[in-house]
């Protein structure tokens, strides 16, 4: 089997443990620093708002300040863009903006169609209305009218990149509901920006390639989710180290992938890197692959603890690490090789997540052969105590 030590490698990582535990406690310490100042740079999914990809013709001369010029002229004036794709791939002529949902708010919506109703002079005023998508809403009044004139009323408030493109009755004729269309917010991007970078040589500049909206509300419960969904995957691994092994062992495992996970996002704090659901879903990769790494250091110390009986644990676990550290870096490296590739080529759109896996597993191999190991040698030391501590009581008593 290929190797990239010796079989009789006698590294004494345990004798290292206090620096490497200062190291750990500094950057976690730095990293929860970072969020509680600099916080996270949520993505569309957390954030709410729309977010486009918009590709561009080769013979357009288009950079990033050109492409946020623009959309500020046709009102997104708090519009955020990025390059789509990475600095080896110079030609790349797709770019993301994120800009604020407010012209898809129900209550902004709302509060507008209930003031036109009000200024019109109908007897009829808003009960409900809701959207259904960002191409279609639902409205309730509380008096019958034509669709023609609500049409008709609707047509005159200004929905920014919203614009009516048919109003029907909904249900049956005492329902007083209506089915408001709306004109694609896609289409309408694309002709007001297409008429700023159209050239006699090039008609068309450019087509929207997506467009993804999250209200406010849906990001906010993502978010908490989100936050959710990590902390009963620790729990949920506490639970499964615990019965496999024994209390010494679970606390490490999971302080080793609380760890790894804020120093991951306390890296997406520092470099403000997009923050989203893809995000999420490679720390939960990472706590995976961190753990994996770590039962297998944890199944060879158990199996040694058995084997030589007596013996002082700190130098079982040097032994136990000496003897899968071949294992733990051919895999990682092999892994990091994968995921490098991934963040250095793969383009805007996966760029958080290879990093977050990138940053993930490098931090996650630290962390199984320093972190996890340390802890298990002081929770048995203290674990050891106290039931010394308890036998002496009882004798006592």
């Amino acid at each position: 089997m290929f190797q990239i030590f010796p079989e009789n490698l006698r590294i004494p990582f345990m004798a290292i443990r206090w620096p490497t535990a200062f190291i750990s406690l500094a950057v976690v310490g730095f990293s929860i620093f970072l969020l509680s100042t600099k916080g996270l740079n949520y993505g569309v999914d957390f954030a709410g708002g729309a977010q486009m990809v918009i590709q561009f013709n080769e013979s357009v001369a288009v950079d990033e300040e050109a492409l946020r010029k623009a959309v500020s002229d046709i009102g997104l004036t708090q519009a955020s863009v990025q390059r789509f794709g990475t600095d080896f791939e110079a030609e790349t002529k797709e770019y993301i903006v994120h800009f604020s949902g407010d012209f898809a708010s129900e209550e902004v919506v709302q509060k507008k169609i209930s003031e036109a109703l009000s200024q019109s002079g109908t007897p009829a005023a808003l009960v409900h209305f809701r959207f259904s998508g960002m191409e279609k809403a639902y409205l309730k009044l509380t008096e019958n009218l034509p669709a023609n004139e609500i049409e008709k009323l609707l047509r005159t408030i200004k929905f920014d990149l919203l614009q009516i493109d048919g109003v029907s009755a909904f249900g049956n004729s005492v329902a007083k509901e209506y089915e408001l269309r709306f004109g694609s917010v896609a289409d309408m991007v694309a002709t007001a920006l297409n008429q700023k970078f159209k050239t006699d040589s090039v008609p068309t500049a450019l087509t929207i390639e997506k467009l993804d909206f999250v209200g406010a509300k849906v990001g906010s419960d993502l978010k908490t989710s989100a936050v959710l969904s990590v902390l009963i995957a620790l729990a949920l691994i506490f639970l499964y180290v615990f019965l496999r092994f024994d209390f010494a062992f679970a606390p490490g495992v999971v302080i080793a992938l609380a760890h790894d996970v804020i120093i991951t996002a306390g890296l997406f704090s520092l470099f403000q890197f997009e923050f989203d659901l893809t995000t999420v879903a490679a720390l939960l990769a990472v706590a995976g692959y961190s753990v994996n790494d770590t039962i297998i250091v944890f199944d060879r110390i158990r199996e040694m603890i058995a084997e030589y009986k007596g013996k002082d644990l700190a130098a079982i676990i040097d032994l136990a690490i000496n003897q899968t550290l071949n294992r733990t870096i051919i895999t990682s490296g092999t892994t990091l090789a994968a995921t490098l590739i991934l963040w250095v080529y793969g383009g805007a759109v996966i760029h958080g997540f290879a990093f977050a896996l990138t940053a993930g597993i490098f931090v996650g191999t630290y962390s199984s052969i320093f972190v996890a190991s340390t802890l298990l040698l002081f929770f048995h030391k203290w674990q050891n105590r106290t039931q010394k501590d308890a036998k002496h009581r009882v004798a006592a008593a």
